[in-house]
This record gives structure tokens, sequence and C-alpha cells, in this order.
């Protein structure tokens, strides 16, 4: 490990780690079936008329599915794809200042106080940082995984205590 990035030319300084597709497709996928699925409940909701007696158990489990469902599905669709839109607008950046997701603070290098590597096998690595807060970096959500962590091993402090 080389103590000081600017020694080494072949270090960037800067990293942009683009988020990956498949967890936001994922979202994507299930606001979508949330949608469809109070669109159609909500088209069928005169088909099941309020119960008398409650203790029918699928008759009152039919109309609070299609008279409550829709108010519950639909928004539930839309926040899912609004999340994926998000994921996808929200690259982690670490530079010479720091690492951090674009739009929240910043973490300062100094700042880091461990580095957790014992699941990097498994593609998550963890960083420990002010009082007790971590940031989780992981494979499978952002591209360019690789050459974060061999930034992040660059620029983090030579007395952080690293576990592997």
């Amino acid at each position: 490990m080389s103590e000081n990035p600017t020694a080494n030319p072949s270090v960037p300084n800067k990293v942009v780690c683009q988020p990956a597709k498949d967890p936001a497709v994922r979202y994507f996928l299930m606001g979508a079936l949330l949608i469809a699925v109070g669109l159609w409940c909500w088209s069928d909701h005169e088909k099941y008329p309020k119960p008398d007696d409650w203790s029918d158990v699928n008759k009152g489990f039919s109309y609070v599915l299609n008279n409550v469902g829709p108010f519950i599905l639909v928004p539930g669709g839309i926040f899912a794809a609004l999340y994926a839109v998000r994921f996808l607008r929200r690259p982690l950046v670490a530079d010479d200042a720091g690492i951090g997701y674009r739009g929240d603070e910043q973490i300062a290098w100094a700042d880091i106080k461990e580095l957790d590597a014992t699941k990097l096998p498994k593609g998550f690595l963890y960083v420990q940082y002010g009082e007790g807060n971590r940031l989780t970096l992981d494979s499978w959500k952002l591209q360019s995984f690789r050459q974060l962590v061999a930034f992040i091993d660059q620029h983090v402090p030579a007395n952080c205590p690293k576990r592997t």
C-alpha cells in the first residue's frame, strides 16, 4: 500500500461509481406491478360490496383488497418507481477530499475510523466513520467497485485499522 497517493501516477484523482442497473430495474418492476394490481383492484371494486357479515373471511378480504387496496398499492408503486429514479441519479464519488454519494455530505478521509473488508470477497466494504456511522459499499449496487476499493486503499489514513 502506498501512503502517498500523489507518488503513484496510476492512481486517479477521482473515482465516480455510477449505480448499477440491476437494483433499479427490480424497483421499477415492483413499482409497475404494484400500480397494475392497484388499478386492477380499483376496476373491480364495484363487484365486491361491503359484507354484512364480517365472519366470512373471503368476502371481507375481497372487499378490503378491492376497495382499500388501490389507495395503498398505487402510492406504493409510485414510491418504488421514484426510489428507483433517485437510486439511478446518485453516483458515489471518491476524490482527494473524501467519499460520499452525490447530494449527501462527503466523508473526509481523516474522519474514517476503520475499514472492514471481512466481506470483501462477497462484494461488501464497510467504512466506519464519525461516531458509530457506517457507509456500506456494495458491489451489486455500484459499478467500478474494484477501482473504488483500490482508490480507498490508497487514500485512507495510514493509522486507520483495516479488518480483512
